[in-house]
Parts: C-alpha cells; sequence; structure tokens
C-alpha cells in the first residue's frame, strides 16, 4: 500500500460520503416499513432479492473498509458501482426501446429517462474514481484485479438485466 497525497485523501472523502447518502437514501425509501419489506423478502427468493439483501451487507461494509483504506473496501465499492451503473444504463435502454412513442411526447417518462442517464453518469463518475491509478495504489489494486471486477460486474449485471427482459416478455 503506498502513501495516499492529498488530492487521493481528498477523493477517498468525496468517495465515502457519495456512497453514505447513496445508503441513507436506500435505507430510508427501503425501511421506512420494514414489515412490508421482510414479507416481501420472505415470499419471493430469485436473484434480485438475493442482490438486494447482499446490497444492504456489501454497502456499508464497503463504505467502512474504504475510509480505512482496505483492499476489500475498494473491491465492494467498485463492485456496487460498476453494478448499479450498468443496471441503469441498461434499463434507460430498455426503457428507450419499450417507449419510443412516448419519447419527449410524456413528460413523467422523460424524467425518467433524464434520471436513469443522470444515475449512470454519477455512477460511471465515481468508478472513474476509483480506476484512478493513484487512488488503486492505495489500495494495492492493479490493473489485472480492477478490469477483472469490472468485467466479472458488468456481466452479472447484463446477466440480471437479461432475466428482466426475459420475465418481461412471458
Amino acid at each position: 500500500m503506498q502513501k495516499e497525497s492529498p488530492i487521493v485523501r481528498n477523493n477517498i472523502k468525496i468517495v465515502s460520503l457519495f456512497f453514505i447518502g447513496i445508503f441513507v437514501l436506500k435505507s430510508y425509501g427501503e425501511w421506512s416499513e420494514p414489515l412490508v419489506v421482510f414479507a416481501y423478502i420472505m415470499s419471493k427468493w430469485d436473484l434480485e432479492t438475493v442482490l438486494w439483501l447482499l446490497s444492504l451487507v456489501v454497502l456499508p461494509s464497503g463504505i467502512v473498509l474504504f475510509y480505512i483504506k482496505k483492499t476489500l473496501g475498494w473491491f465492494l465499492l467498485a463492485l456496487y458501482a460498476t453494478h448499479a451503473a450498468v443496471l441503469n444504463i441498461g434499463t434507460f435502454i430498455r426503457f428507450i426501446i419499450t417507449s419510443v412513442s412516448m419519447l419527449f411526447k410524456n413528460g413523467p417518462a422523460t424524467l425518467v429517462m433524464i434520471a436513469y442517464v443522470l444515475l449512470s453518469l454519477f455512477f460511471l463518475t465515481i468508478i472513474v474514481m476509483l480506476c484512478n491509478k493513484n487512488m488503486r495504489a492505495v489500495y494495492g489494486i492493479n490493473n489485472r484485479i480492477m478490469i477483472g471486477v469490472l468485467i466479472i460486474t458488468t456481466l452479472l449485471a447484463c446477466l440480471e438485466l437479461s432475466q428482466h427482459v426475459f420475465f418481461l416478455t412471458l
């Protein structure tokens, strides 16, 4: 592990704060009715539910480990950010394909599309920050590990997206 520069130290704080914000928003939105959420989880066990439950563990532990400069923290946040970016991009593309006729005619549909684009850009920016050479040096991440994490996570997210598309066509 390498000693970080002041810029990298600030980027670590910025990324940590962004992910804390994501966790707070996610927790507030999803846990406002804990009994309903618990009943839903117990009734539906599929890949999406397992990934959602995993995100409840991955995100907070990733934030803490990342902030204290542990390699696993970088790994978990890179997984989360890549997964979120691919899902948002895929959902945006699926939304365009299924509702081209509504494009720019329906205000809410356009706002949803803009939200997916902004979320994708947000997570892509986080990925760029995480993959910065100086940032990776602090966590001991080389190019092979970085590329492997990005490719494997992208493939898993694409698999998840294909599951959604498959079940929508049934």
